[in-house]
C-alpha cells in the first residue's frame, strides 16, 4: 500500500494511504475490520477521498482496459475502443461500489466515523426528481446510496465579502423541497443545517457511515472533513493530486 508523507507542519493527526486496485483496496478494508474488532485499530476515523473519483475515474478506466484486451468491441479503432465499456462492465462498477460500502458499513458499525466525499452532479440519471445528487456513474449504485449511508449531506462553499473561500462550508443534512439528496439518521438536532463541524452531527464515540458532496467542485470537502474528525484520522487518498494540498488551508 502505498503511503504519502503529511506535510511536518500540519496540524492534523492523518495518514494518506493510496491503495492502488480495487483487490488491493477490499483487502485493506476487511485488515481494518479484523483490526477494530480486535481492537488494534489505531485510528478514530477514516475518510474516502474520493468515492466518485474511485469509481468513475479509476475502477472504470480498468474495466475500459479489460474490455479492450478482450476484445469485446471489434472496430479497429484502437483509440476509441480502448475507451469503451458495456453493460455488464457498468453492473460490475454497481457490485465493487457496494462491496466497497459494505465493508465500510460494518467498520462504522465498530465505532469508527467513516465519511466518504463525492462530486456533485445536476439532474443525475438515477433520479431525475433531483437538482443535485452525488456524482456516480450507472443508475444502480445511485439508487441505492439511501440504504448504504447514515447521513447524505450536500456542502456549500461559504465566502467572506472579498469572495475568499471560508473553512469549514455549510452542509445541509435534509432537503424540505427534494431537490437534492441528503439524508440524517440519529438524535433529533435543532437543525440539520449548519457549519460542518462532526461533532455537532455525530455522538462521540459513536460509529456513523457518511456520504458529502459538493457541486461547486468539489471546494472544501475533503479539508473540512480533515478539519473536524476526531483524530488519528486515516485518508484512503485515490486522487491524482497531492493531497497535501488540503491542509495548505488549514495551515
Amino acid at each position: 500500500m502505498k503511503v504519502i508523507p503529511k506535510d511536518k507542519d500540519s496540524k492534523i493527526d492523518v495518514t494518506f494511504i493510496c491503495p492502488e486496485s480495487q483487490d488491493e483496496l477490499i483487502d485493506s478494508l476487511y485488515k481494518i475490520e479484523k483490526e477494530v474488532s480486535e481492537g488494534l485499530f489505531k485510528y478514530k476515523s477514516i475518510i474516502f477521498d474520493s468515492m466518485s473519483y474511485w469509481m468513475n475515474i479509476v475502477l472504470l478506466s480498468t474495466m475500459e482496459d479489460e474490455t479492450y484486451d478482450a476484445g469485446i468491441f471489434k472496430c479497429k479503432r484502437h483509440l476509441i475502443d480502448k475507451v469503451r465499456t458495456d453493460e455488464a462492465a457498468y453492473g460490475s462498477l454497481a457490485s465493487h461500489m457496494n462491496r466497497i460500502c459494505k465493508v465500510l458499513k460494518l467498520i462504522s458499525q465498530r465505532g469508527i466515523v467513516i465519511v466518504g466525499t463525492a462530486q456533485g452532479m445536476e439532474d443525475p440519471k438515477y433520479n431525475r426528481d433531483l437538482a443535485v445528487a452525488p456524482h456516480f456513474i450507472g443508475k444502480k449504485f445511485g439508487r441505492d446510496l439511501k440504504s448504504h449511508f447514515d447521513l447524505i449531506g450536500l456542502v456549500q462553499t461559504r465566502t467572506n465579502n472579498s469572495d475568499g473561500i471560508i473553512y469549514p462550508p455549510s452542509i445541509d443534512f435534509r432537503c424540505a423541497d427534494g431537490s437534492f439528496m441528503a439524508k440524517y439518521t440519529g438524535k433529533p438536532i435543532k437543525s440539520p443545517r449548519g457549519i460542518l463541524d462532526f461533532k455537532k452531527f455525530i455522538p462521540k464515540d459513536k460509529g456513523r457511515f457518511v456520504l458529502i458532496y459538493s457541486a461547486e467542485a468539489g471546494e472544501g470537502k475533503s479539508t473540512s472533513c480533515l478539519q473536524s474528525l476526531t483524530p488519528p484520522i486515516l485518508d484512503i487518498y485515490v486522487e491524482d493530486r497531492n493531497p497535501n494540498t488540503s491542509l495548505e488551508a488549514l495551515a
